[in-house]
């Protein structure tokens, strides 16, 4: 499956990922399983990757399908769009401004899915996705921030809001 993901790296997102993170059959160690299921997560950078994702995914599937006995099929569960804001607005700017006053040297891109990405195609608003928390700290268990830490990011989306949409 590896072979779909596209090697195209984005200046900000970097490249696409693929995790295999649920794999389900058998019932015993020494039986060939019936059946065997797994799930993938493909994390792509760039929606202008999805479709040439889908059909290198339904080639290897089709490739596979004619050389062997058993059989592989497809299901979509769930697509959420890559985002990138593409209008730098007065706001945008203000959190830059921001962000590096509060001791960070950049504002970076992340390559997971977020909610957002329901609500900013649909709307064509401008988004930043922003927070909190480090990432070695995100879906473990025992995920934490810091109180500190979200009290200092309230105040600096505060002040960048006040300083862009107040006269």
């Amino acid at each position: 499956m590896r072979e779909a993901v596209s090697e195209f790296e984005h200046e900000i997102l970097g490249k696409s990922t693929l995790n295999i993170g649920e794999i389900k059959g058998g019932t015993v160690i020494n039986v060939v399983p019936e059946y065997c299921e797994f799930r993938c997560d493909f994390r792509l950078v760039t929606d202008d990757l999805r479709e040439e994702t889908k059909e290198k995914i339904n080639e290897i599937i089709k490739d596979f399908n004619i050389k062997e006995e058993a059989k592989v099929e497809i299901e979509t569960i769930h697509e959420i769009p890559a985002l990138e804001l593409e209008e730098k607005t007065e706001f945008f700017e203000r959190l830059r401004e921001k962000v590096r006053d509060f001791g960070k040297e950049k504002l970076i891109g992340v390559n997971y899915g977020t909610d957002g990405a329901m609500l900013v195609p649909a709307y064509n608003t401008p988004f930043i996705i922003m927070g909190p928390g480090k990432f070695d700290q995100l879906h473990v268990t025992n995920e934490y921030t810091e109180k500190q830490e979200v009290i200092e990011y309230a105040n600096l989306l505060y002040d960048a809001i006040i300083e862009s949409y107040s006269q």
